[in-house]
């Protein structure tokens, strides 16, 4: 059996050895300000909201909460 090992990336993210997937934390604040920013400086406000709406179903709750608080 192959021990899980984890390689720290960034702040909120590490590379899974097992499958060689990201994985990204996205509860993590940074996270969140990169994600918000990006939206803001690079679509109309109409835009963000299709796709935080799109979004809504892939991200939990909490996250999903937290990015609306931070679109305003």
């Amino acid at each position: 059996m192959t021990a899980k090992k984890h390689y720290l990336l960034n702040h909120g993210c590490f590379l899974n050895s097992t499958n060689k997937k990201i994985v990204v934390n996205l509860a993590t604040g940074d996270i969140l300000n990169l994600i918000t920013q990006e939206l803001k400086t690079r679509y109309s406000p109409e835009t963000q909201k299709i796709v935080l709406e799109e979004s809504s179903n892939l991200l939990p709750d909490l996250v999903f909460q937290e990015m609306l608080q931070r679109q305003q």
